[in-house]
């Protein structure tokens, strides 16, 4: 359910062209707190380059973007994730030989994870990460590796590293295309957690 009081983020006028084909032409979009929004289109409709605009990959060539009121310019995609916007790509980003804990942490360890004497707590880290998993109910061991994983549980690794960061916003591109039903139902359910804590979810699809 969405927050009709708040507009998380907003998109106004945006337009891109690669060459002399103009893959968006003075795109609107809204998005409310713990919203989830689809965005739905044939190939070739750009809804991949309008989300790649929104998480940082894509500056556009008019228009601008408001996030929680403000507005915002990103350089790159952990620029877009360190204010508020994570995206999940259809091509996974992960470590297959490293453990789930290890790709959770991947690129912020220092944030959650190095006590006092600037060491690296183990402990620390696997206990951060079954609290993470906890959170969209997903039963793994934090210590397993992700090479052993099914690609529903490794889609949930990937949530679990957006969420580390406190996202307002998760852009989820065709999460479900390598997805069997049932695995699509458990997606669902992490969706509903997720706009349950007020987390807005943008899901592409054709």
């Amino acid at each position: 359910m969405s927050d009709d009081s708040e507009i998380i983020l907003e998109a106004s006028g945006i337009s891109k062209s690669f060459g002399g084909v103009k893959a968006l032409t003075s795109v609107d979009f809204k998005l409310f707190r713990g919203e989830v929004h689809a965005v739905i289109g044939e190939n070739g409709a750009g809804k991949t380059t309008l989300m790649n605009i929104i998480g940082g990959v894509l500056r556009p060539d008019t228009g601008k973007l408001v996030l929680k009121g403000a507005e915002v310019a990103f350089s790159s995609p952990l620029d877009a994730c360190r204010i508020g916007i994570a995206t999940i790509h259809q091509e996974l980003a992960m470590l297959p030989h490293m453990s789930v804990m290890e790709n959770i942490f991947m690129g912020h360890m220092r944030k959650h994870n190095i006590t006092r004497k600037g060491l690296i707590s183990r402990k620390r880290m696997i206990s951060f990460a079954k609290d993470a998993l906890d959170l969209i109910n997903l039963k793994i061991d934090p210590e397993c590796p992700v090479n052993k994983l099914s690609i529903s549980e490794r889609q949930g690794i990937e949530i679990v590293k957006a969420l580390s960061g406190n996202p307002d916003v998760i852009i989820m591109d065709e999460p479900n295309s390598s997805l069997t039903g049932t695995e699509t139902d458990r997606l669902f359910d992490v969706i509903k957690r997720l706009t349950a804590r007020g987390v807005s979810v943008v899901y592409v699809s054709h």
